[in-house]
């Protein structure tokens, strides 16, 4: 018989920057492309930290041309992103205490598929 995902596992939708749960809450943490709309993203990391042994990471590349433009694009809207360079978030999570950081540039500078398309 196969097994659902839901009876193991609990996902919880919440505000990064605090939550009402209990220390060490959780074995694992992810926070999948969230990080950079997060204000203080460093306080997010800290209470993800709390309640959490680890932590899985995943967000924009701030090398990514692309997203430097759209950064320099929106820079007086009132909803404001930010992303990180892998040293940047690395010292971060150092400064945090994270015991095992292991960090991976992807999408450096976006695939297109490689079929021709038309437009019109």
């Amino acid at each position: 018989m196969e097994e659902n995902i839901w009876t193991y596992n609990r996902f919880i939708q919440g505000n990064l920057e605090g939550t009402r749960l209990p220390s060490n809450y959780f074995d694992v943490a992810v926070i999948i492309d969230a990080l950079h709309h997060v204000p203080n993203p460093t306080k997010a990391l800290k209470e993800m930290k709390r309640v959490s042994r680890d932590l899985i990471l995943s967000g924009p590349n701030a090398l990514n041309p692309i997203r430097r433009i759209n950064e320099l694009k929106f820079k007086n809207e009132d909803v404001k992103e930010s992303s990180f360079i892998k040293w940047e978030l690395k010292k971060i999570l150092q400064e945090l205490d994270y015991k095992k950081i292991t960090c991976y540039n992807y999408n450096f500078i976006p695939k297109f598929p490689r079929k021709n398309y038309k437009i019109f």
